[in-house]
């Protein structure tokens, strides 16, 4: 009981808690233990069954649950769900589960779902895990308190749970199906871990601890990706810009968390396989490599430009007129122009026909050619802030200006120009290039 107020006590003290009944030892083991602490602590206790429908005594299962919800006085929802038997997994039914105890948790006004995941539960997620190839966040398993769900039994074995029910002479509902190798988990529970055991005899409270020791791990290399991010990487609308020099600096292991977290943040998500497939090709000067969902990655000598396969929209930088400043500006973020033959000048992104006579050298080139020849990837071309006066390039953030406005002897009054925001390419404009 301490551990559990504890844990309690940790997750906030919510005023009001549903806990998932399924009628099984499990959660009749936490019903009772919760019931007792709301006493204790003056939270409310709602209950919350699902009828899945799966099985033949599920009838049964609800019907023992009413009762022994109305013998202890405690409010009471159940949420029938209807399947394609022939057609059902363990997913499905598992996000069908916990879609209906949200809808439940909302209707009841719930802060909190407590579910009865034990020792052994948390031991056999681990191990599919690791079978299953995940990285740090998969091996984390199943977290005490995450997204509303609270599990304040994972340090508790079964056994514990078992002889307490005993004790309190609760009887519980017995699932027919847990004795089926048919499912996955079933077979790790009812064929893997008994073999572990033997040779293992802790091996539950052992991967109970790799979870936790996996999830400070987990904490402190997202702290760490984060934090890299921020100084080497932008993420766009549809795209994300990773600065190469930086990249190839970093550790292997920041290499790929990088690459993961980047594509998660553009709603793709990699396994290893995918996400070594592009740390090669970034390695690589002209490396390139397709992604799910249509995305894919092009390596160059600046930069990994990482592509969602939607459509990429400019975000045009902002423009302000300043006040003087000294100099004639860096070309990058500051930029002096002779007001005068500026005239109406507009500022938006790069369209066919664009043109720039670059300050100091000869000829007139294409823009889309310009930016090319400076190693801009053909995506970002399109998408890059030009200062025009019709089709003739005025001022190309980030490389040069134009003759046509370029301060001289005869100029007499003078554009002090800002930008902020970001370029196409991941700089920023004010901050060191990613």
């Amino acid at each position: 009981m301490e551990g559990l107020k504890a844990s309690y006590q940790t997750i906030g003290r919510p005023e009001r808690v549903g806990i998932a009944l399924s009628g099984g030892a499990d959660s009749c083991a936490l019903l009772l233990l919760l019931r007792a602490l709301s006493k204790e602590e003056g939270f409310s206790l709602v209950c919350m069954h699902i009828h899945h429908g799966l099985r033949d005594s599920a009838d049964g299962d609800e019907a023992f649950v009413r009762t022994l919800v109305e013998s202890l006085n405690l409010p009471y929802l159940v949420r029938r769900l209807s399947w394609d038997k022939a057609h059902i997994s363990e997913e499905m039914a598992r996000e069908g589960r916990y879609e209906a105890l949200f809808q439940m948790m909302e209707e009841a006004h719930c802060q909190t779902i407590a579910l009865g995941h034990h020792l052994e539960d948390q031991a056999e997620t681990v191990l599919m895990q690791l079978l299953r190839g995940a990285g740090g966040k998969g091996l984390r398993a199943m977290a005490e308190f995450e997204r509303g769900l609270w599990r304040p039994l994972l340090s508790v074995s079964k056994k514990d749970l078992l002889l307490f029910l005993d004790e309190e002479q609760q009887l519980y509902c017995l699932d027919e199906t847990n004795r089926s190798p048919r499912y996955t988990r079933n077979a790790l529970r009812l064929q893997v871990m008994p073999a572990l055991r033997k040779l293992f005899p802790r091996c539950d409270k052992a991967l109970y601890r790799a979870a936790i020791l996996q999830r400070d791990q987990y904490a402190l290399s997202t702290m760490a990706v984060k934090a890299w991010m921020e100084q080497n990487a932008v993420i766009f609308q549809g795209y994300a810009v990773v600065g190469k020099p930086a990249f190839l600096e970093a550790d292997e292991s920041l290499q790929r968390a990088v690459i993961h977290k980047a594509a998660e943040m553009l709603d793709i998500f990699l396994d290893f396989e995918q996400t070594e497939r592009v740390r090669m090709a970034a390695l690589l000067e002209r490396g390139k490599a397709n992604l799910p969902k249509g995305g894919s990655v092009q390596s160059g000598k600046h930069r990994l430009l990482i592509l969602s396969g939607q459509k990429i929209h400019a975000t045009l930088p902002k423009l302000e007129v300043v006040p003087l400043f000294s100099g004639f500006g860096d070309g990058l973020s500051h930029q002096a122009l002779d007001s005068d033959k500026a005239g109406d000048y507009v500022l938006r992104t790069v369209q066919k026909g664009d043109s720039i006579r670059p300050l100091g050298i000869d000829g007139t080139q294409f823009v889309d050619k310009y930016l090319a020849d400076r190693h801009v990837e053909a995506p970002l071309r399109k998408l890059w802030p030009i200062l025009a006066k019709g089709n003739q390039a005025l001022w190309l953030p980030g490389f040069s200006i134009g003759e046509e406005a370029a301060i001289g002897p005869s100029t007499k009054n003078v554009l002090y120009l800002r930008l902020t925001g970001a370029l196409p390419d991941g700089r920023i404009l004010g901050r060191k290039e990613p």
